[in-house]
C-alpha cells in the first residue's frame, strides 16, 4: 500500500504520450536515414491525430458531462487535460524542430521543399497550370459571415482561411471585409512536384492554393491567408448490449464524427492576430486546444514523400519477408498442411501460405465452407476477393467484419455490404 503522496499507478494519457516521444526519439536520431527519420516523424503525427480524436474527446466530453473523478493516478479529467495540453504544446515544438532538421538533410541529398518565391518564371508557370487545371476545379469557397456562422470543415483536412475585401461598401464608404474558408481538396495530391536535373523538388499544395488565391475570387482583393487543420471528436462509442442494429449505429457514429466538436485547432505560426481569434471563438476552443506550427500542418502527409522512388540511399534497406521453407510455392498448400503443420510468424515470414490458401480454398470443388473473421482490410483485400468469389460459387461463406476496428469502420462497413 503507497502511503506516500506518489501515486501507484502512471496516467495513462501521458504514459501514451511518453510512447510517443520515444517514437519522436528516432525521427530526431541522425545516424538514421533521413527518410527513415521522416517516416517516423510522419507516424508521430498520425499517432497524435488518433490520441487527440479519442482520448483527448473522451477527456473532453467527461468534463462537459461535469464528471470530477480521479483516474488510477489521482487526475481528474480536467486535470489531464492540462497536463496533456503542456506535453502537447512541448511536443508539437520539438516536431517542428525536428522537421527542420530533417528537410535540410533531404535538400542537402537532392530532395527539396521550394516555396513559391524560390520558382523560377518557367517553374511559376507550370505550378501556375497545375493549380489552373487540377487544383481549382476541385475547390469549393465556403463563406464564414460570422463566428456563429462557420461553415461544417472536415476533420483532419487542411483548410484556407481567406480575409477578403471586396468592391461592395459598407459604412462610410469603406469596402466591407469578408472571410472565406477552402477546404484542400484529399484527392489532390499534396505535393507539386517540379523537374530538376538532379534529385527532386517540390511544393506543397496549400503553398500553391495561398499564392493563387486571388483568382478564386475575381473582383475582390485577399487581404490575408492562413491554413488550418482541425480535429474533432471521435470518442462515440456504440454499446453493442444496446444495439439493436450494430451497423445502423456504427453509421450513424460516423456521421456524429463529421460535425462533433473541436479538440484541436492547428493553424499556421504566421496566422494573424484576427484569423487566430476569429477561429477559436468560431471552434469554441481556448489557448489549449490551440498549437501554432512553423512546419506544415499534416506531417502524416509526407509517408508519400517517405516512400519516393529513386532515393534508396536515403533509407534503410528493405527486408522482405521471407517465403516460408516448408510452404513450397508449386504445391498447393492444402498438400504442405496435410503434410505436416506449418507455423508462420508474421511479418518475418511472408503473408503469401495465407492468401493462397484462401484463394484455393475458393476455387476447390471439394470445399464446401469458409469462414473467416475480417478485423483490418486494404482497399483491394485479395482475401475479400477470394471470399466473393467463392460465394459467386455456390460455397457456403461466412464472414465476420469487425466494424468497430476504430477508424476502419467506414471501410469495413463497405466490405460488409460488398459481400
Amino acid at each position: 500500500m503507497n502511503n506516500g503522496a506518489e501515486p501507484n499507478f502512471f496516467n495513462r494519457e501521458l504514459s501514451w504520450l511518453a510512447f510517443n516521444e520515444r517514437v519522436l526519439e528516432e525521427a530526431q536520431d541522425v545516424s538514421n536515414p533521413p527518410l527513415e527519420r521522416l517516416k517516423f516523424l510522419a507516424i508521430t503525427a498520425s499517432n497524435l491525430d488518433e490520441f487527440f480524436m479519442v482520448r483527448v474527446g473522451g477527456l473532453q466530453s467527461l468534463v462537459e458531462q461535469g464528471s470530477q473523478a480521479p483516474d488510477p493516478a489521482g487526475l481528474t479529467p480536467a486535470a489531464q487535460l492540462e497536463a496533456v495540453s503542456a506535453r502537447v504544446h512541448a511536443f508539437a515544438e520539438a516536431q517542428d524542430a525536428c522537421f527542420g532538421a530533417i528537410a535540410s538533410c533531404l535538400a542537402e541529398a537532392g530532395l527539396q521543399r521550394l516555396v513559391m518565391a524560390d520558382l523560377t518564371s518557367q517553374q511559376s508557370l507550370y505550378v501556375e497550370h497545375v493549380f489552373d487545371h487540377e487544383i481549382f476545379p476541385l475547390i469549393t469557397p465556403r463563406a464564414a459571415p460570422s463566428v456563429n456562422e462557420l461553415p461544417l470543415l472536415p476533420g483532419l483536412a487542411i483548410c484556407l482561411a481567406v480575409r477578403l475585401r471586396g468592391a461592395a461598401t459598407g459604412p462610410r464608404g469603406r469596402r466591407a471585409l469578408r472571410l472565406a474558408l477552402l477546404p484542400l481538396p484529399r484527392a489532390v495530391s499534396r505535393f507539386v512536384t517540379i523537374e530538376a536535373e538532379k534529385g527532386a523538388r517540390y511544393v506543397l499544395v496549400e503553398d500553391v492554393v495561398r499564392a493563387f488565391a486571388a483568382r478564386i475570387f475575381p473582383g475582390e482583393t485577399v487581404v490575408e491567408s492562413a491554413t488550418l487543420r482541425i480535429t474533432r471528436n471521435a470518442d462515440m462509442i456504440v454499446r453493442e448490449d444496446l444495439a439493436g442494429d450494430l451497423l445502423s449505429q456504427m453509421k450513424r457514429v460516423l456521421d456524429q464524427r463529421r460535425e462533433s466538436a473541436c479538440v484541436r485547432l492547428q493553424l499556421d505560426g504566421d496566422t494573424s492576430p484576427f484569423l487566430r481569434s476569429f477561429l477559436m471563438q468560431a471552434l469554441r476552443v481556448s489557448e489549449r486546444e490551440l498549437y501554432s506550427t512553423t512546419a506544415p500542418l499534416a506531417l502524416d502527409g509526407f509517408f508519400p514523400l517517405a516512400m519516393l522512388p529513386g532515393f534508396n540511399l536515403l533509407r534503410d534497406k528493405p527486408w522482405d519477408p521471407q517465403p516460408p521453407p516448408l510452404a513450397r510455392a508449386r504445391e498447393s498448400i492444402f498438400a504442405t498442411i496435410a503434410r505436416q503443420d506449418l507455423l508462420l510468424a508474421h511479418p518475418y515470414d511472408s503473408f503469401d501460405p495465407v492468401l493462397r490458401l484462401v484463394s484455393e480454398a475458393a476455387d476447390d470443388p471439394d470445399v464446401l465452407a469458409i469462414k473467416q473473421i475480417l478485423y483490418r482490410t486494404s482497399r483491394n483485400s485479395p482475401v475479400v476477393a477470394a471470399l466473393a468469389r467463392a460465394a459467386e460459387r455456390g460455397k457456403n461463406v461466412t464472414a465476420v467484419v469487425e466494424l468497430k476496428a476504430r477508424f476502419d469502420e467506414e471501410r469495413n462497413i463497405e466490405w460488409a455490404h460488398a459481400l
